[in-house]
């Protein structure tokens, strides 16, 4: 499955705003995780998980350096669109950050008439 970058109607890429915030080595290791991703037919838990609970969002799953981080997407005509990332700092998954993705999902869909 190719992972995309989904953009907002203004242009605005919030994948690509998180991997420029992120310390290169991390987001050489979020771009690894991407491709892994996209070349393996069944992705270990470790890098990507269904969120339960929610439409369809997934979670692509960073280890960095120092960190670990969330990328939040779903799947849609054979592409994961990647919405945000953000650092994990719980146990459990950011509920505003579910949120926001449940709703960036919905206007994509609605922008395409799905």
């Amino acid at each position: 499955m190719v992972v995309g970058f989904l953009r907002r109607p203004s242009g605005r890429c919030p994948i690509e705003d998180f991997l420029d915030g992120l310390a290169p080595g991390d987001a050489r290791k979020a771009l690894w995780v991407f491709r892994l991703v996209e070349r393996l037919d069944r992705v270990p838990a470790s890098y990507l998980k269904k969120l339960k609970g929610t439409a369809d969002l997934w979670e692509i799953r960073i280890q960095g350096s120092r960190q670990t981080y969330r990328v939040l997407a779903f799947p849609h005509a054979g592409t994961l669109w990647a919405m945000q990332g953000y650092s994990k700092k719980r146990w459990r998954s950011d509920g505003s950050q579910i949120a926001r993705a449940e709703k960036m999902r919905r206007d994509f869909l609605a922008r395409l008439g799905d």
